[in-house]
């Protein structure tokens, strides 16, 4: 029902969805930390996410086919596995042809959470420990700038349609259903976590501010989301609210020090999220 509130200030509530990222971005950082190995990691995600799917996907599929709706998509048996197995719909579409569709369309999120989780634990594990985080922000950014340079060239390519005529999706909408052009949420909510020290605090302060304007720009639903004044001030008034809110935790010495030891308040939250 999103296009019935797009316009007015119940939209705000979409932003909900990039605090839950952010904050799984911190928490994440602290399994990372905790994981032995990248296969360690693996087991982790596994074990909390597909017990959980396993029990609620053949439920949602049941419930949507004894139950009629037009706001229910149509179904296959097939799309309960791939609900389980959190197999984009869009990306199984591009790369074999072949349609599914997840049981609940929420599920969306897991596809931009398994994407951060694999790219986290490929830097943290396979690359460097200790220089992670800005190996992870230059990436980010670079991929940003590929997208930036897309949407400029579009109007020779037209690379921004949702499809092509033959009915496939198009490379770039299957990037945006990846959820690596998003990866900046989850990134504030790693550099929030950072602990470690760091000799360079101005470039991690400026990459924190890179994050925070690059999310903001988000928040407001880029050039679309200029032109409504007042939703556009809402929306930016609610998003720095719950980034003071998150800051509220912190303190500075020297770099900002999470000081999370006996009121991890965060974690928890993340914690109950997930369930």
């Amino acid at each position: 029902y999103g296009d019935l509130v797009k316009s007015s200030l119940f939209s705000i509530g979409a932003l909900g969805v990039y605090l839950f990222f952010i904050i799984s971005g911190y928490v994440i950082t602290n399994s990372v930390n905790t994981s032995a190995t990248f296969k360690h990691f693996t087991y982790k995600r596994i074990v909390r996410l597909i017990p959980v799917l396993v029990l609620i996907s053949p439920f949602l599929y049941l419930f949507q086919k004894l139950i009629s709706h037009t706001i229910f998509p149509t179904l296959r048996f097939r799309d309960i596995f791939s609900s389980i197995f959190i197999v984009n719909p869009t990306i199984f579409f591009y790369i074999f042809h072949i349609k599914t569709n997840f049981v609940t369309g929420v599920m969306w999120t897991l596809t931009f959470e398994i994407t951060f989780y694999i790219l986290l634990a490929f830097f943290y594990f396979k690359v460097s420990k200790k220089y992670f985080f800005e190996i992870f922000f230059l990436f980010s950014i670079l991929i940003l700038l590929f997208h930036y340079f897309i949407i400029l060239t579009d109007k020779y390519f037209h690379l921004d349609t949702q499809f092509y005529s033959h009915g496939f999706p198009s490379l770039q909408f299957t990037l945006r259903q990846s959820g690596i052009l998003n990866l900046s949420w989850f990134l504030l909510g790693v550099w929030i976590n950072r602990t470690r020290p760091i000799n360079f605090p101005r470039l991690d302060y400026g990459m924190g501010v890179v994050l925070i304007l690059i999310s903001c720009w988000d928040a407001i639903g880029g050039n679309q989301g200029l032109k409504n004044h007042t939703l556009l001030i809402s929306k930016l008034a609610f998003y720095i609210l719950i980034l003071a809110l998150m800051f509220l935790s912190i303190k500075k010495n020297g770099l900002f020090k999470l000081r999370f030891s006996k009121q991890n308040y965060l974690v928890k939250l993340g914690n109950v999220s997930y369930e």
